[in-house]
């Protein structure tokens, strides 16, 4: 299949995708990249051995500047002929025109041709798009709450949260209300649907209640809408009530697409479709909570709340240029598709780091750490990021317990605890006589990584934290780790990867950490023996009262 339609990909990059419905058949995407990594091409091919309806719904020549604003892309619906031939131009990171020489009357929206089509307020919030001729006012949290295009509006409440509670739609001055109570949402006042975790719950008919499920993909795409009607357990084919299929980016495949009355607006990446009509002309945006998203470009209107854990890209960008690995659930953070494997993501995000999200220096470190013939092993966390030299993690099962074959009182004992101190010591010398991590011999590591939420310091992306500790792999593979960051000194100078003289807090020994942490889990078992024991003595007290 890659061969028929992308490239083979050795870095965590999807290669390929391919799916099958009864409705529409085998189809399949290849995908092609630029250096680093964003998406650049999308072939499309059909048919069991994917040669017929080769490039009808491609997407090519997808280029960025150096920010991963896009400049060009081209959409097919046919081989030859483009529905999206666009050209986008900026001022700084702020879109500022769009052209488009394909098929005008489907697609994107080009409504006029001017040197400026996109304005922006003081926030970088759009507020005016001449292409549809909308003018959008927005709320302290930066969300839109009012829409107009010539004598039609669109409004939105939310709540403090920024959650939104309510749509009014006025067109040619009829009135229409969206509400929405958690999971129920009301249309003029009836109930429309219920959403579930598995789909919506609706009232086809009066007193008739249907249970609709959704299909999605890996980037949470809703595919398929279809319900058992009848419940025989059997899926008929008027049962599959919506079907939808997508560009790179999130533009529905008009061709590949039905609707038996679903009217479900939930689509790309499982976000509210907003396609109210507005002088005629759609919205077309995407509603990602924190920001609205451009269907036909991917391009927010406002900027990324989180801007500050992204600097190297534009604050308007969609999924940092590559959209098959990552999403963006809230329109604030990038994170992986569900269902990733680790290794998968650690590799997504070494390519990342190592290619455009760091310095140059930072490029070299990670290569450096890749190409090593020291073992690295990485290792998935639920906690903070880390790195272990191998030295000191092989260690780790000698090491030396407290005696706790004694009554609980004598355990907490200074001649005790000062016996264990003097074992771990003695375990700690012979353990770090020689120690490769930080004499010059270099040595392997473990790296734990947590993917989901990045460093220690609140606003660090995984991305950058990722980097971060591969630096350290790297300084402990060449042996330049100053080893009394490990024992218990006052102060810790030495000098890091980057020639930088560094002067830090010194950590305890391993000994002491050890013999503190020892003696706050025996505080712990004898204060829940304590409390179990004055709780017997309460209800002991309480019987004797009520006697």
């Amino acid at each position: 299949m890659v061969n028929n339609t992308g490239d083979e990909q050795y870095n965590g990059n999807i290669a390929a995708v391919k799916w099958n419905t009864p409705e529409f058949g085998l189809k399949a995407y290849g995908y092609g990249y630029d250096n680093i990594n964003r998406l650049e091409r999308a072939k499309f091919a059909a048919g069991a051995a994917l040669n017929t309806d080769v490039d009808k719904y491609s997407v090519e020549n997808i280029t960025y500047d150096a920010n991963g604003n896009i400049l060009t892309l081209g959409r097919h619906n046919t081989a030859a002929g483009f529905i999206d031939n666009l050209t986008m131009t900026y001022d700084g990171n702020q879109l500022k025109k769009t052209h488009d020489s394909g098929d005008l009357a489907l697609g994107f929206y080009d409504g006029i041709d001017a040197e400026i089509e996109y304005h922006y307020d003081f926030n970088g919030n759009m507020d005016v798009d001449d292409n549809k001729g909308f003018v959008f006012a927005y709320n302290y949290l930066n969300l839109p709450k009012e829409i107009v295009g010539g004598n039609d509006t669109v409004r939105y409440i939310y709540d403090a949260n920024g959650v939104k509670l309510s749509k009014e739609l006025v067109q040619s001055g009829a009135i229409s209300y969206t509400d929405c109570v958690g999971n129920f949402v009301y249309k003029d006042g009836d109930l429309d649907y219920i959403s579930t975790s598995e789909g919506r719950i609706t009232e086809p008919t009066a007193g008739t209640i249907q249970y609709e499920y959704f299909l999605k993909d890996h980037l949470g795409n809703v595919r398929t809408v279809f319900a058992d009607g009848n419940e025989d357990g059997i899926l008929a084919d008027n049962e599959v009530l919506q079907e939808t299929h997508y560009y790179p980016y999130g533009p529905v495949i008009g061709d590949l697409a039905i609707d038996r009355g679903a009217d479900n607006k939930l689509k790309f990446s499982g976000k509210e479709l907003q396609d109210d009509q507005l002088n005629g002309v759609k919205l077309s945006l995407y509603d990602f909570e924190a920001r609205f998203k451009m269907d036909y470009i991917p391009y927010f209107t406002t900027i990324d709340p989180h801007a500050e854990s992204y600097f190297s890209l534009t604050p308007y960008n969609y999924c940092a240029g590559n959209p098959l690995i990552f999403i963006d659930p809230d329109g604030k953070d990038l994170k992986f598709a569900e269902g990733e494997r680790f290794w998968f993501k650690v590799k997504a995000v070494a390519n990342l780091a190592a290619g455009w999200l760091t310095s140059s220096t930072q490029r070299k470190q990670i290569n450096h750490l890749i190409k090593s013939d020291k073992v690295h092993t990485i290792k998935e966390t639920s906690s903070f990021n880390r790195v272990v030299p191998e030295t000191l993690g092989k260690y780790a099962a000698e090491k030396p317990v407290p005696n706790t074959n004694m009554p609980l009182d004598q355990i907490t004992s200074d001649d005790n605890m000062a016996d264990y101190k003097k074992q771990l010591t003695e375990w700690e010398n012979g353990k770090t006589e020689h120690s490769p991590h930080s004499d010059g011999t270099g040595d392997g590591s473990t790296i734990y990584l947590n993917l989901s939420k990045g460093g220690k310091k609140d606003g660090e992306s995984y991305i950058t934290n990722t980097a971060h500790e591969f630096r350290h792999g790297m300084e402990i593979d060449l042996g330049i780790i100053d080893n009394s960051k490990i024992q218990g000194v006052d102060k810790v100078t030495y000098t890091d990867s980057q020639g930088k003289v560094r002067e830090t807090d010194a950590y305890p020994s391993v000994a002491e950490r050890h013999a503190i942490s020892a003696q706050n889990n025996v505080a712990r078992q004898i204060n829940r023996f304590r409390s179990k024991r004055r709780k017997v003595k309460i209800m002991k007290n309480y019987y004797q009262q009520a006697d």
